[in-house]
């Protein structure tokens, strides 16, 4: 009996871009729409704006309103979090404050660690991602590493022994191995 494979769900990193009516949004789609357009497209979407600002419980909650039952949030981890490494609990406390709304109604799938450029391989940054694992006890957490450092043998069982995965990404300043996702 071979078990069932898992599901691939597809969506962008964020929804809400002014230059997306026309060749997405139809013209005159207001800003207030887009979401309940793009919902109706794409099955999930990458909440950015958590990134710059932990927003108020009641702006993913208007979200997830705009959206069917099925559809699914992967939400950005404050930029604190990862680019200045924050450790209060309090930031911690409040993001998780943050995305009930989208746990309450089903349509969580996950946070997302997108880590800059510099973000190398060595102890420092494998303690950090320690730390964020700890700091999320039993929440799907993706990993988006930029740097090819983290291409190696062990990331796959470091993530899988986490609840953590890794997100695949391409762009023309990382060199064609770092572009396979690690798992």
């Amino acid at each position: 009996m071979s078990a069932a494979a898992p599901a691939v769900h597809v969506g962008t990193s964020g929804y809400s871009f002014e230059d997306w009516v026309g060749p997405f949004y139809p013209p005159g789609t207001r800003s207030g729409d887009f979401l309940s357009y793009y919902s109706q497209q794409f099955g999930c979407v990458e909440v950015n704006s958590t990134y710059y600002r932990i927003p108020n419980p009641r702006v993913l909650d208007a979200m997830q309103r705009k959206t069917p039952d099925d559809f699914r949030f992967v939400v950005k981890l404050n930029q604190a979090m990862t680019h200045e490494r924050a450790t209060g609990e309090a930031l911690y406390r409040d993001f998780l404050g943050a995305i009930q709304p989208l746990k309450d109604a089903g349509k969580y799938h996950g946070l997302l660690a997108q880590f800059p450029w510099g973000f190398r391989r060595d102890e420092p940054n494998k303690a950090h991602l320690e730390f964020l694992r700890g700091a999320f006890p039993g929440e799907p957490l993706w990993v988006e590493f930029r740097h090819s450092s983290w291409v190696h043998p062990a990331l796959p069982a470091g993530c899988a022994s986490g609840h953590s995965a890794t997100a695949t990404w391409t762009s023309p300043r990382c060199p064609d191995s770092c572009r396979r996702s690690a798992t």
